[in-house]
Protein backbone atom coordinates (compact mmCIF):
# COMPACT_ATOMS: atom_id res chain seq x y z
CA UNK A 1 0.00 0.00 0.00
CA UNK A 2 1.50 3.30 -1.08
CA UNK A 3 1.04 6.27 1.23
CA UNK A 4 0.71 9.43 -0.79
CA UNK A 5 1.86 12.70 0.77
CA UNK A 6 -0.90 15.23 1.30
CA UNK A 7 0.67 18.08 -0.60
CA UNK A 8 -2.77 19.60 -1.00
CA UNK A 9 -2.85 20.40 2.74
CA UNK A 10 0.44 22.30 2.54
CA UNK A 11 -0.64 23.92 -0.72
CA UNK A 12 -3.90 25.11 0.81
CA UNK A 13 -2.01 26.55 3.78
CA UNK A 14 0.28 28.49 1.44
CA UNK A 15 -2.47 29.59 -0.94
CA UNK A 16 -3.37 32.76 0.92
CA UNK A 17 -1.49 36.09 0.84
CA UNK A 18 -2.01 36.74 4.55
CA UNK A 19 -0.66 33.33 5.56
CA UNK A 20 2.28 33.83 3.21
CA UNK A 21 3.08 37.13 4.89
CA UNK A 22 2.89 35.48 8.31
CA UNK A 23 5.37 32.83 7.17
CA UNK A 24 7.67 35.48 5.70
CA UNK A 25 7.63 37.28 9.05
CA UNK A 26 8.56 34.05 10.85
CA UNK A 27 11.36 33.12 8.45
CA UNK A 28 13.98 35.18 10.32
CA UNK A 29 13.92 32.57 13.08
CA UNK A 30 12.20 34.57 15.78
CA UNK A 31 8.94 33.79 17.56
CA UNK A 32 6.07 36.25 17.47
CA UNK A 33 2.73 36.65 19.21
CA UNK A 34 -0.60 36.54 17.44
CA UNK A 35 -0.93 40.34 17.63
CA UNK A 36 2.50 40.92 16.11
CA UNK A 37 1.79 38.56 13.23
CA UNK A 38 -1.61 40.16 12.70
CA UNK A 39 0.15 43.51 12.29
CA UNK A 40 2.65 42.03 9.85
CA UNK A 41 -0.13 40.51 7.72
CA UNK A 42 -2.42 43.56 8.03
CA UNK A 43 -5.29 41.47 9.37
CA UNK A 44 -7.26 41.43 12.60
CA UNK A 45 -6.03 39.29 15.52
CA UNK A 46 -9.05 37.01 15.10
CA UNK A 47 -8.22 36.42 11.44
CA UNK A 48 -4.56 35.84 12.31
CA UNK A 49 -5.62 33.21 14.85
CA UNK A 50 -7.52 31.29 12.16
CA UNK A 51 -4.56 31.52 9.77
CA UNK A 52 -2.11 30.32 12.43
CA UNK A 53 -4.32 27.33 13.25
CA UNK A 54 -4.29 26.29 9.60
CA UNK A 55 -0.53 26.75 9.33
CA UNK A 56 0.05 24.68 12.46
CA UNK A 57 -2.35 21.97 11.24
CA UNK A 58 -0.29 21.77 8.03
CA UNK A 59 2.87 21.29 10.10
CA UNK A 60 4.44 24.57 8.98
CA UNK A 61 4.45 26.36 12.32
CA UNK A 62 4.43 25.51 16.01
CA UNK A 63 3.25 27.41 19.08
CA UNK A 64 4.39 27.67 22.67
CA UNK A 65 2.61 29.35 25.57
CA UNK A 66 4.72 31.51 27.85
CA UNK A 67 2.74 33.20 30.59
CA UNK A 68 -0.19 35.08 29.08
CA UNK A 69 1.15 34.98 25.53
CA UNK A 70 1.37 32.30 22.87
CA UNK A 71 4.41 32.53 20.62
CA UNK A 72 4.48 31.14 17.08
CA UNK A 73 7.49 30.12 15.01
CA UNK A 74 8.48 27.97 12.03
CA UNK A 75 8.00 24.31 12.97
CA UNK A 76 11.62 23.20 12.40
CA UNK A 77 14.75 23.75 10.31
CA UNK A 78 13.56 21.47 7.50
CA UNK A 79 10.39 23.52 7.06
CA UNK A 80 12.41 26.72 7.16
CA UNK A 81 14.74 25.42 4.45
CA UNK A 82 11.86 24.43 2.17
CA UNK A 83 10.16 27.81 2.67
CA UNK A 84 13.38 29.62 1.81
CA UNK A 85 13.68 27.68 -1.43
CA UNK A 86 10.06 28.36 -2.29
CA UNK A 87 10.56 32.03 -1.53
CA UNK A 88 13.52 32.20 -3.92
CA UNK A 89 11.31 30.79 -6.71
CA UNK A 90 8.29 32.96 -5.95
CA UNK A 91 7.58 36.40 -7.45
CA UNK A 92 8.08 39.29 -5.05
CA UNK A 93 4.99 41.06 -3.83
CA UNK A 94 5.98 44.63 -3.03
CA UNK A 95 2.85 45.07 -0.94
CA UNK A 96 3.80 42.26 1.44
CA UNK A 97 7.08 43.91 2.36
CA UNK A 98 5.61 47.33 3.03
CA UNK A 99 6.47 47.80 6.68
CA UNK A 100 3.82 50.41 7.29
CA UNK A 101 1.07 48.13 8.46
CA UNK A 102 -2.31 48.80 9.97
CA UNK A 103 -0.71 48.84 13.42
CA UNK A 104 1.48 51.81 12.45
CA UNK A 105 -1.44 54.05 11.46
CA UNK A 106 -4.17 55.59 13.52
CA UNK A 107 -7.43 53.70 13.35
CA UNK A 108 -10.84 55.40 13.46
CA UNK A 109 -12.80 55.05 16.68
CA UNK A 110 -15.54 53.02 15.04
CA UNK A 111 -16.33 50.99 18.14
CA UNK A 112 -19.70 49.41 18.80
CA UNK A 113 -22.10 50.80 21.37
CA UNK A 114 -21.17 47.94 23.70
CA UNK A 115 -17.54 49.08 23.70
CA UNK A 116 -18.47 52.74 24.27
CA UNK A 117 -20.85 51.67 27.03
CA UNK A 118 -18.06 49.72 28.73
CA UNK A 119 -15.71 52.71 28.48
CA UNK A 120 -18.30 55.04 30.01
CA UNK A 121 -19.13 52.53 32.76
CA UNK A 122 -15.48 52.06 33.72
CA UNK A 123 -14.52 55.72 33.37
CA UNK A 124 -17.59 57.35 34.87
CA UNK A 125 -19.59 54.76 36.80
CA UNK A 126 -16.72 52.90 38.45
CA UNK A 127 -14.85 56.17 39.02
CA UNK A 128 -17.80 57.59 40.95
CA UNK A 129 -18.24 54.36 42.94
CA UNK A 130 -14.52 54.28 43.75
CA UNK A 131 -14.49 57.87 45.01
CA UNK A 132 -17.62 57.28 47.10
CA UNK A 133 -16.20 54.15 48.72
CA UNK A 134 -12.83 55.84 49.26
CA UNK A 135 -14.45 58.76 51.08
CA UNK A 136 -16.61 56.38 53.12
CA UNK A 137 -13.64 54.23 54.12
CA UNK A 138 -11.53 57.27 55.00
CA UNK A 139 -14.25 58.64 57.27
CA UNK A 140 -14.72 55.27 58.96
CA UNK A 141 -11.14 54.11 59.62
CA UNK A 142 -9.04 57.19 58.93
CA UNK A 143 -6.83 58.17 56.03
CA UNK A 144 -3.69 56.33 57.16
CA UNK A 145 -5.49 53.00 57.63
CA UNK A 146 -7.49 53.33 54.43
CA UNK A 147 -4.31 53.99 52.46
CA UNK A 148 -2.88 50.64 53.56
CA UNK A 149 -5.60 48.72 51.72
CA UNK A 150 -4.77 50.45 48.44
CA UNK A 151 -1.86 48.01 48.24
CA UNK A 152 -4.38 45.18 47.82
CA UNK A 153 -5.49 46.48 44.42
CA UNK A 154 -2.83 44.47 42.45
CA UNK A 155 -3.95 41.30 44.23
CA UNK A 156 -7.59 41.90 43.32
CA UNK A 157 -6.58 42.51 39.69
CA UNK A 158 -4.57 39.27 39.64
CA UNK A 159 -7.51 37.31 41.12
CA UNK A 160 -9.84 38.77 38.48
CA UNK A 161 -7.40 37.89 35.68
CA UNK A 162 -7.15 34.27 36.86
CA UNK A 163 -10.82 33.65 37.68
CA UNK A 164 -12.55 35.63 34.93
CA UNK A 165 -10.04 35.65 32.08
CA UNK A 166 -8.37 32.29 32.65
CA UNK A 167 -4.82 33.67 32.78
CA UNK A 168 -2.01 31.72 34.43
CA UNK A 169 -0.80 32.80 37.85
CA UNK A 170 2.99 33.04 37.87
CA UNK A 171 5.18 32.14 40.84
CA UNK A 172 6.52 35.66 41.28
CA UNK A 173 2.95 36.99 41.37
CA UNK A 174 2.05 34.57 44.14
CA UNK A 175 5.14 35.53 46.14
CA UNK A 176 4.38 39.22 45.62
CA UNK A 177 0.80 38.71 46.77
CA UNK A 178 1.91 36.98 49.96
CA UNK A 179 4.37 39.79 50.71
CA UNK A 180 1.73 42.45 50.11
CA UNK A 181 -0.85 40.76 52.33
CA UNK A 182 1.76 40.20 55.04
CA UNK A 183 2.85 43.83 54.87
CA UNK A 184 -0.72 45.10 55.12
CA UNK A 185 -1.45 42.84 58.12
CA UNK A 186 1.71 43.89 59.92
CA UNK A 187 1.14 47.58 59.22
CA UNK A 188 -2.49 47.30 60.34
CA UNK A 189 -1.53 45.63 63.64
CA UNK A 190 1.14 48.24 64.30
CA UNK A 191 -1.26 51.03 63.47
CA UNK A 192 -3.97 49.68 65.77
CA UNK A 193 -1.61 48.87 68.66
CA UNK A 194 -2.46 51.02 71.66
CA UNK A 195 0.17 53.49 72.75
CA UNK A 196 1.01 55.05 76.09
CA UNK A 197 -0.97 58.11 75.12
CA UNK A 198 -4.09 56.00 74.87
CA UNK A 199 -3.76 54.91 78.52
CA UNK A 200 -2.81 57.91 80.63
CA UNK A 201 -1.66 57.12 84.17
CA UNK A 202 -4.31 57.37 86.89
Amino acid sequence: MTIEPRLDIIGAALADPSRSRILCELMDGRAFTNKELACAASVSPQTATAHLKQLESAGLTSSLRSGRHVYHRIANEDVAGVLEKLASLSPTDHLSRNRKTACDTLQPLNYSWQVWGSILFIGVGMGAIYLHLLNFGTNEVGASTASLFAYLVPILVAVEAVTLRGMDLQLYQGIGGVLIIGGVLIATRLHLRPTAADHPPH
